[in-house]
């Protein structure tokens, strides 16, 4: 295998309460099917939890559940929020999966996301405000294992916690003590993505993203556990992810010239179905005036179909023998052999709607349609 630098990064993302839930599906491997076509359901036994949504008694809980019971014990407190705040992150650390691969790979990657996983509980501020932590042993990395001729697979550390700070509650003028007032009254598990990473200037008055600081303080704790062999990541590199996805890339290339091919072969086929049935259309449409029934007109009662008019069914036997006589008038062709096999409402239409004396039909509108389509709903919402 070639020697290739391998990256530390790691990466945060918020989410609100409505979300979360499309995050818990995939990281508990709750999902029947996959976006993400690497996952192997048969390896997902191998996923590692570190921390789980448990109750006090050790009752499985969803994302939601927990953080719900966190606040009615006080643990956290969401004073002030709006509705669609922040109310999760997401720290999801990743090394290349070649650095994994090459010490050994599902082992050697449990002992460092369980490094990596202490790092976490600092960063959350304590293991109280970790909801899940689960190592993902389940995702094989389709570039790399075409290289190696083998199975290998992408090893890395999802963590979902509450964003918690501490706030100070100061005492106000309505205090009624005087020297109370601008004090400490109580310090609260305030819920605050924005205060849990914020932008600040250091002393150069320069920007400095906590995302950045967060990338070091990664490197720099797994360097301390004794784990080496790889660099510094920068916030949202995606070197590995891109290495995968041009692979990806690749082959989805082959595939859609492929598809493009059938379709074009398709799309031929098609043009060549759709002008026969323009003119088969245009044939059926010249007849609609020798098949006319009555001129009752029609109520109009959604876009998709018509009624009848109550009281507007019956056909006076004079009437009836007309029609018989204008039908017995068309040719055999006409009235059978040109009405395809696929259109039996049409045939019967034309065949029997026009010699019963209950007339259920009315087709006095077909002739103003432009095309075959319409006739068909039409008839299709008729009762023959």
């Amino acid at each position: 295998m070639d020697s290739k630098t391998n990256f530390t990064v790691v990466r945060n993302m918020a989410y609100s309460a409505n979300s979360i839930g499309v995050r818990e599906r995939h990281n508990e491997r709750k999902n029947e099917t996959y976006y993400n076509s690497d996952i192997v359901p048969e390896r997902a036994a191998l996923n590692v939890n570190f921390r789980q949504s448990l109750s006090t008694d050790g009752t499985p809980e969803t994302y939601e559940q927990t953080f719900n019971r966190l606040l009615s014990e006080g643990v956290i407190v969401k004073r002030g929020l709006k509705a669609d705040a922040k109310v999760f992150d997401e720290l999801v650390f990743d090394v290349n999966t070649a650095y994994f691969d090459e010490r050994g790979g599902y082992d050697y990657a449990k002992r460092f996301y369980e490094a990596a996983y202490r790092l976490a509980v600092k960063e959350a501020g304590g293991e109280e405000y970790i909801i899940s932590a689960v190592m993902h042993a389940d995702e094989r990395n389709t570039a790399l294992s075409d290289q190696l001729g083998r199975d290998a697979y992408h090893y890395h550390l999802h963590v979902v916690y509450v964003p918690v700070v501490e706030k100070r509650i100061l005492w106000t003028k309505r205090c009624k003590d005087p020297a109370l007032v601008g004090t400490v009254k109580e310090i609260i598990p305030q819920i605050s993505h924005s205060k849990k990473w914020p932008r600040f200037k250091d002393a150069s008055g320069k920007w400095i993203n906590s995302y950045s600081l967060l990338q070091d303080r990664f490197f720099e704790g797994m360097r301390a556990f004794g784990f080496e062999g790889f660099e510094r990541g920068e916030r949202g590199s995606t070197a590995e992810h891109l290495e995968v996805l041009d692979y990806k890339i690749k082959k989805d290339s082959e595939r859609l010239a492929d598809l493009t091919v059938q379709t074009e072969k398709k799309h031929a086929e098609g043009i060549h179905l759709t002008e026969a049935t323009k003119v088969r259309a245009d044939e059926i449409l010249d007849l609609v005036p020798e098949i006319i029934v009555i001129g009752f007109p029609l109520i109009p009662v959604a876009p998709q179909g018509f009624k009848l008019r109550p009281g507007v069914l019956q056909l006076r036997v004079q009437q009836g023998a007309a029609l018989r006589h204008r039908r017995d008038a068309l040719p055999i062709s006409v009235r059978d052999d040109f009405i395809p096999a696929g259109f039996p409402r049409l045939r019967h239409a034309v065949n029997l709607g026009l010699r019963r004396r209950n007339i259920r039909a009315n087709l006095c509108r077909l002739g103003k349609l432009n095309n075959l389509r319409v006739f068909l709903e039409y008839c299709q919402y008729l009762s023959f």
